[in-house]
């Protein structure tokens, strides 16, 4: 999903709406630990399945923006908002939380059995995210299907549930195949990179 460059921004309430040159997006301020960043892709409803319940309050930010980045700022977490959608997160004292992924992406067509393995005889408990097309072709344990390679809308919405079971499962280590980076398949990609804390692995 390509935003291009920051053409303008404004703050509309617990929002900070940005206009970049072929999409918008918005970063809410549901708490002072709790920002909410979101591009419609088919509707401009969202409902995330990341966060339970209604969570806002009242929170006191500053928006501000230098050399072409916009930081948003509560008294815990600051956000800073990149060309093309970039958004890094750090704590109040600078450290850095998370950062947006930026380098290129080489899209797997499968998994390695022998890495699971390797990681099931050590004596983790592993867990494999597949679709329902190749589900069949793991010998791990614990296979659940994300929904259809080509339905990329069913992949989204089962994402985080999948991924909350898997953590009330005690799941270790979870490995996912990747998803064409067109439309929704770039939001699941961009969700499955930040939980993996960017560790892709590339098969040949």
């Amino acid at each position: 999903m390509e935003f291009g460059k920051l053409c303008s921004w404004e703050k509309q309430g617990n929002r900070v709406v940005f206009q970049f040159e072929k999409r918008t997006g918005r970063v809410e301020i549901l708490t002072p630990e709790i920002f909410n960043v979101f591009s419609g892709v088919v509707s401009e409803e969202h409902r995330s399945k990341a966060i339970e319940g209604d969570k806002s309050v009242a929170v006191d930010f500053t928006a501000a923006e230098a050399d072409g980045v916009v930081e948003i700022s509560t008294d815990a977490v600051t956000a800073r908002i990149y060309d093309d959608f970039k958004v890094d997160f750090y704590k109040a004292d600078g450290t850095v939380l998370c950062r947006d992924y930026r380098g290129s992406r080489k899209i797997c067509a499968g998994l390695s059995d022998e890495l699971k393995a390797l990681k099931e005889a050590e004596g983790h408990r592993c867990a494999v995210m597949a679709t329902d097309e190749t589900k069949g072709k793991y010998i791990c344990k614990d296979i659940v299907s994300a929904g259809h390679k080509d339905d990329e809308l069913s992949v989204a919405r089962n994402l985080y549930a999948i991924l909350r079971d898997f953590d009330k499962q005690n799941i270790e280590f979870v490995y996912s195949e990747s998803f064409e980076t067109k439309n929704v398949g770039q939001a699941v990609m961009n969700r499955l990179i930040k939980a993996a804390g960017h560790k892709i692995i590339k098969l040949d």
